[in-house]
């Protein structure tokens, strides 16, 4: 098989948030609402290395923490917004289950990967969203091995490789989150040299003899999909609504001021705990706590209602999403 255009041992993809805003102290950077941490008053690499305490080491590894507590507040506050307003609305996350199995049979060893399709359903809107939470596999032959999830991004490759450790003759369960980016992922362990005990797709058409609302699945041979062999793997997924894309495609403006804003904060508030003292940490305490967290947080609040007085609930009715319940608004904030 072709090798997969990205290679990595970690699960997690990149916010999409992230690059709303940047720290601006590298060219390459990208900031797609224009703003940075370092156009905003009093914030410098200088300040930084002031502020940072021993958890931190580096101004810069202080404001990249700040953005990422950022990003989450933010995100969080968006959602509180949304069920406020009884908008967001409440998925039971049921557990589904790709195969059961048949420990008896071996399914043997093949020269690469095998395991299965998982495909999820297309809804309108795109905001719910395929989730992996455990791998299980019963192996016949305990040794090291890898686990493979091969997904789509704007049509390019991710590959993720999973390390893992097979113990023979036993349920293994590996707990590996992983949100699909694309409808169709592809879920494989190395079947080179560990043998495991086969799995039969139950979750086709429908999972226990239902339709499934969230996804199905299929086997994969190593060339193409199969329709009950699940070559010893078992997925179990969820869906979720990913109300973190729905802050992606709204206006850069709002998001990224509010990002900015809350970034700001966090950094002043990190100074206003340092433990260094310094000039720039001692001096200004006390006009941080009357003046400059106050003033953040004001101009983040009318930030937050700006954007939902400019038109959000209009934009969320568009959606017709099924992770949305549009009817009946009433305008509410709790920021």
């Amino acid at each position: 098989m072709p090798a997969p255009l990205f290679y990595f041992y970690s699960n997690m993809l990149v916010s999409c948030l992230n690059d709303v805003v940047s720290l601006g102290l590298c060219e390459d950077e990208t900031s797609t609402s224009g703003l940075t941490l370092m156009n905003a008053p009093g914030m410098s690499p200088l300040n930084g290395n002031k502020i940072a305490t021993e958890q931190y080491g580096t101004g810069v590894a202080m404001f990249n923490a700040k953005k990422e507590t950022a990003i989450i507040t933010v995100r969080n506050d968006f959602i509180g917004v949304l069920q406020a307003n009884n908008i967001a609305s409440t998925l039971t996350e049921r557990l589904y289950d790709t195969a059961y199995f048949n420990t008896t049979e071996d399914t043997g060893t093949y020269d690469g990967y095998r395991g299965q399709v998982l495909k999820g359903r297309t809804t309108r809107g795109g905001l719910r969203k395929l989730k992996i939470k455990k791998i299980q596999c019963f192996p016949l032959v305990s040794g090291d091995g890898q686990i493979l999830i091969t997904d789509y991004n704007n049509g390019i490759e991710i590959s993720t490789y999973v390390d893992v450790t097979f113990v023979a003759n036993q349920l293994n369960t590996f707990n590996i989150e992983y949100t699909a980016q694309n409808h169709t992922i592809l879920v494989r362990v190395d079947n080179t040299t560990i043998h495991f005990g086969s799995s039969v797709i139950t979750c086709k058409d429908g999972c226990s003899g239902s339709k499934n609302p969230c996804g199905s699945a299929q086997g994969y041979d190593g060339d193409g999909a199969v329709r009950s062999n699940g070559y010893g793997l078992n997925i179990q997924f969820v869906c979720e609504c990913d109300y973190e894309a729905l802050m992606c495609n709204f206006s850069r403006a709002f998001m990224g001021e509010l990002i900015w804003l809350k970034w700001q904060e966090m950094v002043y508030e990190e100074m206003y705990k340092s433990n260094r003292w310094n000039s720039w940490t001692t001096y200004n305490r006390e006009d941080i706590q009357k003046y400059y967290l106050p003033e953040l947080q004001g101009k983040y609040t009318s930030k937050f209602s700006a954007m939902i007085e400019g038109g959000l609930f209009e934009m969320l009715k568009q959606y017709q999403d099924e992770c949305l319940n549009c009817r009946g608004i009433v305008v509410m904030t709790n920021i």
